[in-house]
């Protein structure tokens, strides 16, 4: 994985998924995006218009199983033989278009975004009409995981230490990009939020990320997970930066609950119907739960997104601020409960 200059990418709008097909040109050996002068091929990407490439060869990877399933394709275990580095490699079929546009957004991933709070992004090639993206492995898996290992155990399931690990982490994933990329994430949830055996916590999956052009900017698509979407996504308004923020809220109660905080919706009528006719989730007030967090829930949840707070906010809110010097070894923990 050797890495030269750096490869410049230009922002991309939503548009994109709707403009004619010959902006994308597929051959035999490439995959070719006109309009970003950037080809992908058998070893790895250029850039057509500086000759700067990205080299990834994939005789030098060895294939393990697969591990996951993101919004755009399958998730291998591989591992870059010269560097002996483990790595996670996306398989992404490029013949279908929301594929490409996602793409866009992982190659986005790679050259621009740098921060510890989200997962890295080392390369990519392109064979047999798939692309395939080399990640940073998490090795202990996602957040989902957790979840599943928590359910049906005494609330709280998990100590608001520990839950201050994660929610911090995913907070700072998005301070990132919403800050620094000025992007909305739109597929915050379980799955998305990875762990590994260092103890780090990461955000991933990037193929849906908006760019807005400044704080006032708003979405109107419909792309991501129906049960972690904020009610102006479902009822189908314009959105932008709180969306993401409602989803950490369900997220946050889902884990210290150990439950997700609605009733399971079996379509999207009803997860419609759910979000029209129930209160947003709250943490019972029975003692178990601290003030501070509850209070911070609250400014998650809020069905008006404008009322919600901003990730700035939230960063500053007393329950972070409170839990500011836990040093909690969430790898202990973790092992803890995968024992019991």
């Amino acid at each position: 994985m050797n890495r030269g200059k750096k490869l410049i990418l230009e922002s991309v709008s939503d548009n994109t998924m709707e403009e004619d097909s010959l902006s994308v040109d597929v051959s035999s050996d490439a995959l070719r995006f006109h309009k970003l002068d950037l080809e992908i091929g058998k070893e790895g990407i250029t850039n057509t218009s500086t000759g700067v490439s990205l080299t990834l060869v994939p005789t030098e990877i060895e294939f393990g199983q697969v591990i996951g399933q993101g919004s755009s394709g399958v998730v291998f275990a591989a591992r870059h033989i010269p560097s002996n580095t483990l790595i996670a490699l996306k398989s992404i079929n490029i013949y279908e278009r929301d594929k490409r546009k996602q793409l866009e957004n992982d190659l986005k991933a790679l050259d621009e975004f740098s921060s510890p709070y989200l997962v890295k992004y080392y390369g990519a090639f392109f064979a047999d009409g798939v692309v395939k993206v080399a990640m940073e492995l998490m090795d202990l898996g996602s957040t989902r995981r957790v979840i599943q290992l928590l359910a049906g155990r005494p609330e709280p399931v998990m100590p608001e230490s520990v839950l201050f690990r994660f929610t911090y982490s995913i907070l700072q994933g998005l301070y990132y990009l919403h800050k620094e990329k000025h992007m909305v994430h739109r597929d915050i949830k379980p799955d998305n939020i990875l762990i590994n055996s260092k103890g780090d916590l990461k955000l991933c999956d990037f193929g849906v990320c908006r760019e807005l052009a400044n704080s006032a900017a708003l979405c109107n698509t419909f792309v991501g997970t129906m049960t972690y979407m904020s009610p102006e996504r479902l009822f189908r308004n314009a959105y932008g930066y709180p969306g993401d923020i409602w989803s950490v809220g369900l997220i946050v109660t889902e884990l210290i609950r150990g439950f997700y905080p609605y009733p399971k919706p079996g379509n999207f009528i009803e997860m419609v119907e759910n979000l029209q006719n129930l209160p947003p989730p709250q943490l019972p007030s029975n003692g178990l739960y601290s003030p501070q967090l509850v209070d911070f829930i609250s400014r998650c949840l809020n069905t008006q997104p404008e009322q919600r707070a901003t990730v700035q906010e939230l960063l500053q809110h007393p329950w972070i601020q409170a839990n500011q010097g836990n040093n909690v070894n969430i790898i202990e923990w973790y092992q803890g409960i995968i024992r019991k």
